[in-house]
């Protein structure tokens, strides 16, 4: 199948490659010309369409995670990693913030393998929940995976650019996989 071109002939096929190409190039945010500031790099253009927002916990669960966070003050943090079970698998639509929660707690007991579950939980439902790729990068930095750690660091920086813990995370991540130039 053939399809004209700005009067020439090229194969849907590669044009097809060549968009993909640049498409893969653009996700990893790699751009045609340097970008000299971060206000210049919001001036560009999305590559892809945003994702829609996800939901907003309604003030019932925004609530029981103030609960939540008050019995770990109080020490209580097996009442608060069961309660806060409940509410990740409560009814009704999920929330990323339970997962958040429950990872940062199994974090501060140094269960990084359990934290990462719960991480890996709330980005499955809100891919852009920057400080779940924030702690989930820590993890696998903790757990000497750096170079998996990379990748949520990057989209971490990206997605929250004044947040300093995610360009000096990346930063770490970079320099433990040898990639000292890019670090930045």
């Amino acid at each position: 199948m053939r399809a004209t071109h700005n009067g020439g002939c090229h194969s849907v096929r590669t044009d097809w490659r060549r968009r993909l190409a640049g498409r893969a190039g653009a996700s990893r945010g790699f751009t045609r010309e340097p970008v000299a500031s971060a206000a210049d790099a919001a001036a560009l253009p999305p590559t892809t369409p945003p994702l829609p927002p996800p939901p907003m916990p309604p003030p019932s669960v925004e609530q029981a995670l103030r609960s939540v966070v008050s019995l770990v003050r109080a020490g209580q943090s097996a009442d608060a990693r069961r309660q806060c079970l409940a509410l990740a698998g409560g009814a009704g639509r999920p929330y990323a913030e339970p997962h958040f929660v429950l990872g940062v707690l199994c974090s501060s007991e140094s269960d990084h393998a359990q934290a990462e579950v719960h991480y890996l939980a709330a980005l499955a439902i809100d891919p852009h929940h920057a400080a779940s790729l924030i702690n989930l990068g820590q993890s696998l930095l903790a757990t000497g995976r750096a170079a998996q750690a990379v990748p949520h660091l990057s989209l971490a920086a990206r997605l929250a650019p004044t947040t300093v813990e995610a360009h000096l995370n990346h930063a770490t991540a970079l320099a433990q996989c040898g990639q000292h130039p890019d670090a930045r």
